[in-house]
């Protein structure tokens, strides 16, 4: 973590932070440190948009037939008939 100490405080710049962060999160979405300036309600929707599309490419591949997915369907008693 990019952090200095300064007498008896502890203190980082928001731009090493941010980079840090993003290294290290795993996230997608650009992670970062809040600032006096930040539009938190533009980061929440985005962020919101992102787990909706993650859950419904889930959810379509859920509903997929296991063959298109790459894996064996397994055999049903009526397809061993035939």
């Amino acid at each position: 973590m990019p952090v200095r100490r300064e007498s008896r405080n502890v203190v980082a710049s928001p731009e090493e932070l941010n980079r840090w962060l993003q290294r290290t999160s795993g996230e997608v979405v650009g992670v970062h440190v809040v600032s006096p300036g930040s539009d938190l309600l533009k980061d929440l929707r985005a962020s919101l948009a992102v787990q909706k599309r993650s859950k419904n490419s889930a959810s379509q591949r859920k509903n997929e037939p296991r063959s298109s997915r790459g894996t064996k369907v397994p055999k049903t008693k009526a397809s061993r008939k035939s």
